[in-house]
C-alpha cells in the first residue's frame, strides 16, 4: 500500500489492526465508522486509499 504525502515519513510505518478493517470496508465500498482514541491514526486508515 503506497501512503500519501506528509505521512511517508512518519516513524511509524506498520499500520494497525483497526486500520486495515477499515482499509479493507472502505476498498469494497462499505460505509465506515471508525471510533478509536485520538492519535490512533484515524485519518490515516482513510488516508491509505488515495
Amino acid at each position: 500500500m503506497d501512503t500519501p504525502g506528509h505521512y511517508k515519513n512518519r516513524v511509524h510505518t506498520k499500520s494497525y489492526p483497526h486500520q486495515v478493517d477499515t482499509y479493507k470496508a472502505l476498498k469494497a465500498g462499505q460505509s465506515v465508522i471508525l471510533r478509536a482514541p485520538t492519535g490512533s491514526g484515524k485519518s490515516e486508515a482513510d488516508l491509505k486509499l488515495e
